[in-house]
């Protein structure tokens, strides 16, 4: 029989984050990541929307980024190019992906667990590269 007590912060979306990431503390993981981009810039999330897991990683990192603006970019086999050259030519501070490895020229990477990676913008880049 499970055990019934009070709930601890992040009780909720820790639970979804380890199921989805594998990460037990994987709220307090993103807002930190979240706590070291400029509060005002937009954010992108990259997921595939045929695929609940990643759909559902991709509204908990909108939810966390709130209030920041967050572009979304779901990328199926047909639109994966068009939206990747997007995401280079949007103004962003981070992309975040969502189940989805990130394309292999971008180089700083932070990962939150098994399948969040979190690529930060250059200085110089107003886009991703």
């Amino acid at each position: 029989m499970g055990k019934f007590g009070p709930a601890a912060p992040f009780h909720t979306t820790n639970r979804y984050l380890n199921f989805l990431v594998g990460d037990p503390a994987g709220s307090e993981h993103l807002l930190k990541a979240l706590a070291a981009l400029p509060e005002k810039e937009p954010v992108a999330v990259i997921f595939r929307e045929a695929n609940d897991s990643d759909t559902l990683l991709a509204y908990l990192v909108a939810y966390f980024a709130w209030p920041r603006p967050v572009k979304s970019l779901p990328i199926d086999r047909d639109n994966a190019g068009s939206q990747m050259q997007a995401l280079r030519a949007t103004p962003l501070s981070a992309a975040f992906f969502c189940g989805v490895k990130p394309p292999p020229h971008i180089q700083s990477i932070v990962r939150i667990g098994d399948g969040l990676a979190i690529a930060r913008r250059p200085a110089s880049k107003n886009g991703m590269p």
